[in-house]
């Protein structure tokens, strides 16, 4: 389980500057609304139609970023979940850690998609049932 969580860790501190990001653009947003009239700005479509298409468009693709990075946050995480479920193969005389079916397939030389037992750890020839 803590492993699932160090794997989400970085998806959630870039979740984070990019929510930073958007407060910061409806800041500047309410800067311009609010605060620069008092400053006398006169509204003009010749700078708001701009404005107003800047605003939206940075807002969009940060909700873009923020989506797609909760996206594959998650499935990292499913992701960290599932290998933490798989067995771990150790050859206890010559210490070689295999962590997957596959790997162990690989490692033999195996390239069949059946599934097969192995009965020899595959670096050191040593019988596994004799272990």
């Amino acid at each position: 389980m803590r492993n699932n969580i160090v794997v989400v860790v970085p998806f959630l501190f870039v979740e984070g500057i990019l929510a930073f990001a958007v407060f910061m653009f409806l800041q500047v947003d309410w800067l311009v609304n609010h605060t620069l009239y008092s400053y006398n700005l006169t509204f003009s479509f010749d700078w708001a139609v701009p404005y107003w298409a800047f605003l939206r468009t940075g807002l969009a693709l940060l909700g873009l970023a923020m989506a797609s990075v909760g996206v594959f946050g998650y499935r990292a995480y499913r992701r960290a979940e599932r290998l933490s479920l798989m067995p771990v193969y150790v050859c206890r005389s010559c210490g070689n850690i295999l962590t997957s079916s596959w790997e162990v397939m690989e490692s033999a030389g195996r390239s069949s998609t059946n599934i097969k037992t192995i009965k020899s750890c595959p670096k050191c020839n040593k019988e596994l049932l004799e272990e």
